[in-house]
C-alpha cells in the first residue's frame, strides 16, 4: 500500500524518512513544501520524495539491507564528495555512512533491498564503500519500474492486494539491482578520478571542522580559527567545504547557527525566552538581519515558527 504524505514544515518531513539513521539541516530554501511516497512491495521498500529546500543530510543506512538511490533532478547534489546525476545509480552497502549536500530543491528515489536478496557473485566486494554506478540504462529502468508501479498502485487499490503483482515487481527490481551491484564491484566500478570522491584527508578535515562549528554554536568562531585549529590554510578549508557541503565555511557556519536557533524556537516552552534572546544566544545581535536570514532559509519569520509551535501545542492538549 502506498502512503503519500505532504508537509510545509521541514522537521516532520525529516522524521518521516525511513531506513536510515538520519540527521538533516536546511542549507537553502526555495519553497516550504515537501512530499514523500512510501511503499512496501513484497520485501522491497520504496521511498520517493520531492523537497522544496536543500539539506545537509548525514547518517547511516539500514544495517540489514542494501540501498539503491536515484537522483531524479539534474541540478547538482553531492554525496560524500561525489557529484550525483540522473544517469547514475548509487549503491549503499548495509550500514554505510553518508553525507548529502545541496542548497536547492531536490527530488530522489530510494529502494531498500534486504541483504539476503542480493545474491550476486563476489557479494563480499559490495560490503565496502558507497559506489556510484554510471549506467543510463539501469538508472532509467529502475526509475521507470518504480514510478510506474507507484502510479498504478495509487490509481488501482486492488493492485496493492495482488501477490502476483508484488512478486512480478519484486523480481523486476531485483534483476535491475543485481546488474547494478555487479557493476559496482571494485573490479568493474569507475575509476576514482571519474567518481571524484573526497580524499581521506579532506574527508577527515571536513568532519573535524563541522564538529568544531557544532561545538561553538553559542560562542564566537570564524573561518580563521577553524583553519588554525586544524593546521590548514583558509584556502584549503574552502576547498574542503565546497567539496563536501557545497558551501563556503562562513555560509556553513551561518546555516548551522540558524538551524540551531530554529530548533531552540521550536522546543522553547510558551513562557520561554523571547525570539530576540534566542537569536542573541546564537550570535545574531541584529534582530532585523536575523529575521531576514531566517526567513530566507526556512520560508517563514522566526515569530511565525513560534506561533506554529504554540498552535501545535494547543491542539495536542
Amino acid at each position: 500500500m502506498n502512503l503519500r504524505k505532504s508537509y510545509v514544515d521541514f522537521e516532520p518531513y525529516c522524521d518521516a524518512i525511513l531506513h536510515a539513521d538520519l540527521r538533516m539541516r536546511v542549507l537553502g530554501m526555495e519553497q516550504a513544501r515537501y512530499s514523500i511516497v512510501q511503499s512496501i512491495v513484497g520485501r522491497i521498500g520504496i521511498q520517493w520524495a520531492a523537497e522544496g529546500s536543500g539539506q545537509l543530510s548525514e547518517g547511516s543506512t539500514d544495517r540489514d539491507a542494501f540501498g539503491l538511490y536515484l537522483q531524479l533532478n539534474a541540478r547538482p547534489r553531492l554525496l560524500n564528495g561525489m557529484h550525483l546525476c540522473p544517469d547514475s545509480v548509487v549503491v549503499f552497502p548495509p550500514g554505510a555512512e553518508f553525507c548529502f549536500a545541496c542548497d536547492h530543491a531536490n527530488s530522489w528515489l530510494a529502494v531498500r533491498i534486504p541483504t539476503e536478496l542480493i545474491a550476486v557473485h563476489r557479494q563480499e566486494e559490495l560490503l565496502g564503500a558507497i559506489t556510484l554506478v554510471r549506467c543510463i540504462r539501469s538508472a532509467r529502468a529502475l526509475r521507470t519500474c518504480v514510478t510506474s508501479y507507484l502510479q498504478a498502485a495509487e490509481s488501482n487499490f486492488v493492485l496493492t492486494q495482488s501477490t502476483a503483482a508484488e512478486a512480478a515487481f519484486e523480481s523486476e527490481v531485483l534483476a535491475i539491482a543485481r546488474r547494478v551491484c555487479v557493476r559496482s564491484s571494485p573490479r568493474r566500478a569507475k575509476s576514482p578520478e571519474a567518481l571524484s570522491p573526497l580524499t581521506t584527508r579532506h574527508d577527515r578535515l571536513a568532519i573535524e571542522a563541522a564538529e568544531l562549528i557544532e561545538a561553538s554554536m553559542k560562542s564566537s568562531i570564524c573561518v580563521g580559527d577553524i583553519a588554525n585549529s586544524l593546521g590548514v590554510s583558509e584556502r584549503t578549508l574552502l576547498t574542503v567545504f565546497r567539496s563536501r557541503f557545497e558551501q563556503s565555511p562562513s555560509r556553513f557556519i551561518q546555516s548551522m547557527r540558524l538551524n540551531q536557533a530554529r530548533r531552540a524556537l521550536r522546543n522553547a516552552s510558551d513562557t520561554g525566552a523571547l525570539v530576540r534572546d534566542i537569536a542573541a544566544d546564537y550570535g545574531f545581535w541584529d534582530f532585523g538581519r536575523f529575521a531576514s536570514k531566517y526567513q530566507r532559509l526556512f520560508g517563514e519569520l522566526p515569530t511565525q515558527t513560534v506561533k506554529n509551535r504554540k498552535l501545535a501545542n494547543s491542539r495536542s492538549t
